[in-house]
């Protein structure tokens, strides 16, 4: 498994880390709040450690597509992605 992944924000590239132990307790909390929230808190976290740094992530200007995108390349290197039930049959 990968200790790194890069994102895409606003066109610039970050590369993100796997989470710390004590990152993922903050995810485990978030996911216990209000749903709606969950995508921005864990951006913000991944940016935590991120290259190049972000002084600010709450200032930078987003799509709600980046954020998506963005989400899913956290949540698969966390290792917290859901296996799909029914994987489509290669060929088609």
């Amino acid at each position: 498994m990968s200790k790194t992944s890069k994102i895409q924000l606003n066109g610039d590239e970050y590369t993100i880390h796997r989470f710390t132990i004590g990152e993922l307790e903050r995810v485990t909390e978030a996911f216990q709040g209000p749903a709606h929230k969950v995508p921005f808190i864990l951006l913000k976290i991944a940016l935590e450690r991120a290259e190049p740094k972000v002084a600010d992530p709450s200032a930078l200007e987003i799509s709600a597509d980046e954020l998506r995108k963005a989400n899913e390349t956290i949540v698969e290197l966390a290792g917290l992605a859901v296996p799909a039930a029914n994987p489509p049959a290669e060929g088609g």
